[in-house]
């Protein structure tokens, strides 16, 4: 990795604490819908994949994204593939930063085209690290809901753990 692939590489344990939160869980887990509205962890899921896609591939890239519906990821299974699938795709992004050698490069501004930022100039890096806190907000849901379920999540992923030098 080179400098900007360094200062984000805690989001792999993140990811990976994301994934350990439920990959214990059965399709009916997923399902299950907290009360007062709030979103199922099938829900939760979609809504950082689709996230993640909106900010790297059409945000920051001038690319599309596309709104995941339980119709699109109806499984678990499909989740997790999509999940990795976009993430891979994010991290080509960051090693194509590293590519160009320059870390002003998250200094830059790109025009948001869609969400509650829409319209607005942000800058490449505040992007990325507003997806991780994002990613971290719902990993935390999730993890409450399955709390409410009865199901404490016994696998839970510390970033530090994975940081280099904390062995």
């Amino acid at each position: 990795m080179g400098v900007i692939g360094d200062r984000f590489a805690f989001w792999e344990p993140v990811r990976l604490g994301l994934k350990a939160a439920v990959d214990d869980l059965a399709e009916e887990d997923l399902a299950w819908e907290p009360p007062n509205g709030a979103m199922s962890i099938h829900k939760q899921l979609r809504h950082i994949i689709t996230a993640e896609e909106m900010w790297v591939q059409a945000a920051l890239r001038g690319g599309s994204y596309t709104v995941r519906s339980y119709r699109v990821l109806p499984t678990k299974e499909a989740i997790l593939e999509d999940l990795d699938r976009v993430h891979q795709r994010t991290l080509e992004y960051l090693a194509t930063l590293d590519e160009q050698g320059d870390p002003e490069v998250l200094r830059h501004t790109v025009l948001v085209p869609a969400g509650p930022f829409e319209g607005q100039h942000l800058r490449v890096g505040d992007i990325l690290y507003n997806l991780i806190d994002h990613e971290c907000h719902h990993r935390g849901q999730i993890v409450l809901i399955r709390r409410l379920m009865g199901k404490p999540c016994e696998r839970f992923v510390n970033a530090l753990a994975f940081m280099e030098g904390n062995e």
